[in-house]
């Protein structure tokens, strides 16, 4: 091996000393930059900060330094010093363009400058993050954040277009959480609720809030009932408060009350109208285009809306009264008394019949009544039901002698397709199979039903105690509404459907107007 000379040696030893200088003199530059990382990383943000400040006051010129003053950046948002992270993150932008972050830097100059306020910056920062494109990471949150400028802004329409854009984005449960999910659901629907008097909307906003799991249910609750139940100020107008009919006739609604006369409604006006007619005490109504046949204890009247003329309806000199309930079947109405049995009235011929104990109806107090295209269902207060085929004029009887009810005391009927609802006074309901004649006590426990509808899958019973009952036909479900659910009263007089409006009148205590949607889920569970 050849010896190395003096010279030689005295030059290796020069290069590594320097060597190791320079290695010594890196680590010292790169100290603080290397703790503020680590602090960084650790989420000490305030040793991070401190350590990253000195490193770029020092050493402003350093390839590292670019990196520093985006995690002092970071560092003074995670503290919420929103002025120092937006003039770190403008100091990137501004000397390092091309940085790694610089998508990043537009999203979070938008969130600092939401945090401080300044709304129209932060619009602007948000509008150049999006045109990024949907592939951007914090793409959906600027539309977010954009949302809740506009409602700040009071910009209800763009603000509910946010809104609806996230929620309706491509797989957004993979985007962001069910819970700012169940959060954008309850902003737009109080959006919806309150700004757009879109009651369905803001329904439908709602439900998705409660089923996502919005945290604050009791919040949901009252909001959903604030939709759902509106209060109808019978002080308005009205001497009593005892409801006994109420029917919608377009912009009309015609309220029937106990001993108070009856009551127009004018939904546009906002306004109340009592008509003029000889008797206070209202038991039915039927429109009937420009009439309005009226149910009193004193007789049967007619209101011609055009005129507001009033005329009594009698044979020669024969008064219905105590008359309770009237229907409308094809040509014919049909009034229900507790004197004279039923009344049948053809529109057509202006001529009478009566139906008393001594015809089929085999009873003179007859008081619930329903009818379709084929079948006439008459309910008595003693002798049950007679059940009407027009088609063949065959007469069913459904009474406690035969052994299909347990009373003769009929409150309610409603033909439902194939099946006869009946509601007896102290038992409850029953369905009866008009196609095998078989009958079935539904054993619900709701004695003292006053009333039945029905809409599409749905029976709507009205109790005189226990407030209201919700079948539904397909899933077998029973649903309980009552005065804890925010009804004004258990005593239900009147169940009037409008699409998805229910009219609720009480005895003695007025009206109410319930919004469910046939889509919503039970009642109950969102009260």
């Amino acid at each position: 091996m050849k010896k190395l000379n003096i010279f030689t040696i005295i030059c290796i030893t020069v290069l590594m000393t320097n060597t190791s200088f320079a290695q010594r003199n890196i680590d010292e530059i790169l100290k603080d930059f290397r703790a503020g990382s680590e602090a960084f990383a650790a989420k000490d943000y305030t040793s991070a900060r401190t350590s990253l400040e000195k490193f770029i006051e020092e050493y402003p010129l350093e390839y590292e330094t670019r990196e520093a003053i985006y995690l002092a950046a970071e560092s003074a948002r995670y503290l919420q010093d929103w002025h120092a992270a937006i003039r770190y993150y403008h100091l990137t932008q501004t000397r390092y363009p091309y940085s790694k972050h610089r998508r990043t830097l537009t999203f979070r100059l938008g969130q600092c400058y939401y945090e401080i306020k300044n709304l129209r910056r932060a619009l602007y920062q948000f509008d150049e993050y999006q045109k990024a494109g949907a592939s951007a990471p914090f793409y959906i949150h600027s539309h977010i954040y954009q949302a809740e400028i506009y409602e700040t802004n009071r910009e209800w329409e763009k603000s509910i277009e946010k809104y609806e854009f996230v929620l309706r984005f491509p797989k957004i449960e993979t985007k962001i959480s069910k819970l700012t999910r169940a959060r954008l659901h309850r902003r737009l629907a109080d959006l919806y609720a309150e700004r757009g008097k879109q009651p369905r909307l803001a329904y439908t906003n709602y439900m998705s809030a409660f089923e996502l799991g919005h945290p604050k249910t009791a919040q949901l609750r009252m909001s959903l009932r604030n939709i759902t139940l509106q209060r109808f100020d019978i002080n308005k107008g009205f001497t009593d408060k005892s409801i006994t009919d109420i029917k919608t006739d377009g912009d009309d609604i015609w309220i029937a009350t106990f001993n108070g006369g009856l009551y127009r409604y004018v939904r546009s006006s906002n306004t109340t109208e009592k008509i003029r007619i000889p008797s206070a005490q209202v038991r039915g109504i039927h429109v009937d285009f420009e009439q309005v046949f009226v149910n009193t204890f004193d007789g049967i009247y007619i209101y011609n809306k055009k005129n507001s003329s009033v005329s009594e309806l009698r044979s020669e000199s024969q008064v219905f009264n105590l008359a309770q309930n009237v229907i409308k079947d094809d040509r014919f109405l049909y009034f229900s008394t507790l004197s004279r049995g039923l009344i049948q009235y053809d529109l057509i011929k202006k001529n009478l019949n009566l139906l008393d104990s001594s015809s089929y109806v085999k009873s003179n107090t007859v008081f619930a009544m329903d009818a379709d295209h084929r079948y006439l269902a008459i309910g008595t207060l003693n002798n049950g039901v007679v059940l009407v085929d027009k088609q063949s004029d065959k007469k069913t009887y459904l009474n406690r002698e035969n052994g299909f009810l347990h009373e003769n005391n009929v409150k309610a009927l409603k033909i439902d397709g194939r099946f006869l609802w009946i509601a007896v006074h102290t038992k409850g309901v029953y369905q009866y199979d008009i196609e095998n004649g078989k009958i079935k006590f539904m054993n619900w426990g709701i004695p003292f039903p006053t009333v039945i509808e029905k809409r599409e899958k749905e029976i709507w019973i009205g109790t005189t105690g226990s407030g209201i009952r919700v079948f539904d036909r397909e899933k077998e479900t029973l649903t309980k509404i009552s005065a804890i659910d925010g009804l004004r009263s258990n005593e239900i007089q009147q169940i009037e459907i409008e699409d998805d409006y229910i009219w609720i009148g009480y005895l003695d205590a007025g009206i109410d107007i319930l919004y469910r949607p046939l889509s919503s889920i039970p009642f109950s569970a969102m009260h």
